[in-house]
């Protein structure tokens, strides 16, 4: 669950954030979209990661170890290095250029083009040429050249209206061949255009037999012959010996030929990266064969090169990992290096057992750390070689091994449950849906929801419910077209009332629950102009609601029904925690500017992002008095030690001080809670699960000076035992507050 309320967390956050450091803890690994060595220096790599912004990595030991160059906004779609030393990267309507080893750039201003691959001239270093799409009245596949180090370039379009350029295709042995792969884009059949005057003619030479299949993202030139040429569809490679004239089917084997890469030193030598795994030549392209990594089969390859000064090398990226290979491509090895490049679906905490972190990684699976974050484990999910987003995973409140996941990558199965805290599962649901959220309810752990969008006539918003903990559901659409879920948010006093949030580019929309689920009504506003992607009620005062969305962080206190935007330097956010026992204190993760706190319910707000690498805070956990967990889009999950002392500090400050919880753990014989009172006040007493929401609460009424105490047996409003977990007592006095810890064991 994105959304979890922080509790138990006793911070005077004013006089203890500006020493704040996040650390990072993993896990490590994470895609790597491009990699490009240096046309001079064989030892010098540079890896572009999948964040926002892109990060930018160097080696200098070819490979052994890895720092950050530097970073830019947007995401390359290709990248590469000429002999002059400058780096060029190709994002959707721009194109950027690194002269320092990637520490800074300069882009062209946007323009109506696409760059999906780059080639320097490695004779001629200021001339370079791209592949890509430009748009006049439609979108036509378009050949770029440079003869300035890409300061301007020169457009032409090529082939039919409504076409693709992918790939460029030339061999150093002759930059007046060149090819380009792409395809057209109403039949989607792959399109080979070749020039042999540098770019000035085109003339289409598509393999007749490429017309059966679609798509074609990469074409390649032998490095020695200018006439050796692979051509790859999504299933299928192509090979020519005479420069495109005719062509041989090489495979048909593949999935999704993504790129291909020729060794420069021996060029028997030849790797194609897909969708669908690594596969690899010794013959020139002849015949194929899958490579064997630490990678499942089928899972996504982004890139791959041969090392040019030693053909036994090779380095491929993949949604997971870097890998690098010592026998020519055949057999490939983890080469992450400690690299934590992680993009973070969802984060954790169990709150029966708090040392247990579970994170969900974007097209990757399920990690789960004992250690509160120290070290991971992979755990082995259903169908671990396709491409999983689990974007939420919760736990029972009353059994730690209890934990349910939910897929949002729109495959035939979306919830998946476990009974040994993620050791084995199996699925619950099969159902066609992007699915984003889902939670047990803290007051009966036996009712979970969960939620997301059916990807039919537009997007339908779907609500799940279960009342045995997850094994069985029913679903409910929620809206007609037109949106997509992003959480559900139950209110912490009144289970039965539930929120879901969503929205499509521009515009937002929340609907509500009052009588668990039977029925939901769309909440009439329109103040939150953007996609609200997190939803949050306040333990304290559900009338009170924060939302986080794609134009700020605001505040409603009318159950929703307007809306008050809190800060105009925040921008796009992506979670919220609250701290329970401070009603004030908030926390907010954005899409680009880290993390904000505000101890002063968001009338003021400070950036406390020190340590961080990546500014794309998604997700945020806690685990009491001990840590923050934040969850990044492109650097896994940092960790933040929440300073010791602070809790007591806090306490002592309040005027009803003394609060005392004993036997602390609670068994089921009960506990004395005693506390001080200063003033005549009248004595409120709540008890907060985890999640902040409140299972018992008692009025004391009027109470006079001096120590007084109660008996307390651990259980909820309902009069039913409260699971065994952590559990925070929040005592109120008139105008003073004191918390406490308990811990509930059976």
């Amino acid at each position: 669950m994105k959304s979890l309320y922080a509790a138990a967390l006793f911070l005077m956050i004013l006089s203890g954030s500006s020493s704040a450091q996040w650390i990072s803890l993993g896990p490590a690994g994470g895609t790597v979209r491009n990699i490009i060595q240096d046309p001079l220096y064989p030892d010098t790599f540079y890896a572009f990661t999948d964040s926002l912004p892109t990060r930018v990595l160097m080696s200098g030991d070819g490979g052994n170890s890895w720092t950050e160059a530097g970073s830019f906004d947007g995401r390359e779609n290709c990248a590469a290095m000429g002999t002059n030393g400058v780096l060029y990267v190709g994002c959707d309507y721009t194109l950027g250029s690194s002269t320092d080893g990637g520490a800074t750039w300069s882009f062209l201003p946007a323009g109506n083009n696409l760059w999906y691959s780059i080639v320097p001239d490695q004779d001629h270093p200021d001339t370079v040429y791209a592949a890509g799409t430009t748009f006049t009245t439609n979108w036509v596949m378009g050949f770029m050249k440079s003869e300035d180090a890409g300061q301007t370039w020169t457009y032409k379009a090529i082939g039919s209206p409504i076409s693709y350029g992918e790939c460029l295709g030339v061999s150093p042995a002759s930059y007046d061949t060149l090819f380009i792969a792409g395809y057209n884009g109403t039949t989607y059949v792959p399109l080979l255009y070749r020039s042999t005057n540098g770019g000035v003619n085109w003339s289409n030479v598509t393999p007749s037999g490429a017309s059966t299949d679609y798509y074609a993202y990469s074409v390649a030139v032998n490095p020695s012959i200018a006439s050796r040429v692979v051509f790859a569809s999504t299933h299928q490679i192509f090979r020519s010996t005479d420069t495109g004239g005719s062509w041989t089917l090489a495979s048909n084997e593949m999935s999704g030929n993504f790129r291909m890469a020729w060794s420069s030193n021996n060029t028997d030598l030849l790797l194609s990266a897909c969708i669908g795994g690594l596969w690899h030549s010794t013959d020139e392209g002849q015949t194929w064969s899958a490579a064997y990594g630490t990678w499942p089969s089928s899972i996504k390859i982004t890139d791959a090169i041969y090392d040019w000064s030693d053909p036994d090398i090779a380095y491929a990226g993949c949604v997971r990992s870097l890998q690098s290979s010592t026998d020519g491509g055949t057999n490939w090895v983890d080469d992450t290096s400690g690299l934590s490049l992680g993009r973070i679906a969802s984060v954790h905490v169990c709150p029966a057992r708090p040392t247990d972190v579970y994170v969900g990684l974007r097209e990757w699976g399920i990690y789960r750390s004992e250690d509160s974050g120290n070290s991971w484990t992979l755990l082995p999910t259903p169908n671990p070689t396709t491409r999983v987003h689990y974007n939420s995973i919760a736990s029972s409140p009353a059994d730690a091994d209890l934990v349910l996941a939910i897929d949002g990558t729109y495959n035939p199965g979306c919830i998946i449950r476990s009974t040994d805290g993620g050791d084995s599962w199996n699925w619950v649901v099969n159902r066609f849906m992007i699915a984003q959220e889902i939670m047990f309810d803290p007051l009966d752990p036996t009712v979970c929801w969960s939620g997301g969008t059916i990807y039919s006539g537009g997007g339908v918003m779907a609500v799940g419910k279960s009342i045995n903990a997850g094994l069985n559901w029913t679903w409910t659409n929620v809206s007609t077209t037109g949106y997509y879920m992003e959480e559900l948010a139950l209110d912490p006093q009144h289970p039965d009332t539930v929120y879901l949030c969503g929205g499509f580019s521009n515009y937002s929309g929340i609907w509500r629950t009052v009588d668990g689920g039977a029925s939901w009504a769309k909440i009439p506003s329109t103040d939150i102009p953007g996609t609200i992607y997190s939803l949050v009620v306040s333990p304290w005062d559900p009338q009170t609601i924060y939302a986080a969305s794609k134009v700020g962080i605001y505040r409603s206190t009318d159950f929703a029904a307007s809306w008050t935007k809190l800060s105009t330097e925040i921008g796009s956010c992506r979670d919220i925690l609250l701290d329970p026992s401070s009603p004030s204190t908030m926390l907010v993760g954005t899409e680009s500017q880290g993390l904000y706190w505000s101890e002063d319910g968001g009338t003021t707000w400070s950036n406390e992002s020190a340590g961080m690498t990546d500014p794309s805070v998604y997700h945020l956990a806690v685990n009491p008095s001990l840590y923050y967990f934040a969850g990044t889009d492109g650097a896994s999950v940092y960790r933040w030690t929440i300073p010791v002392g602070v809790a007591q500090q806090e306490t002592a400050s309040f005027p009803s001080a003394g609060l005392r919880v004993a036997p602390n753990p609670v068994s089921g014989s009960g506990t004395v809670i005693s506390y001080e009172v200063t003033m005549n006040a009248a004595v409120e007493i709540a008890v907060y699960d985890l999640q902040g929401r409140v299972v018992a609460s008692m009025d004391e009424g009027m109470r006079s000076p001096g120590t007084c105490e109660f008996m307390w047996n651990p259980s909820g409003s309902s009069g039913s035992p409260l699971p065994p977990g952590v559990y925070v007592i929040r005592i109120t006095a008139g105008e003073s507050v004191g918390t406490a810890r308990v811990v509930v064991a059976r």
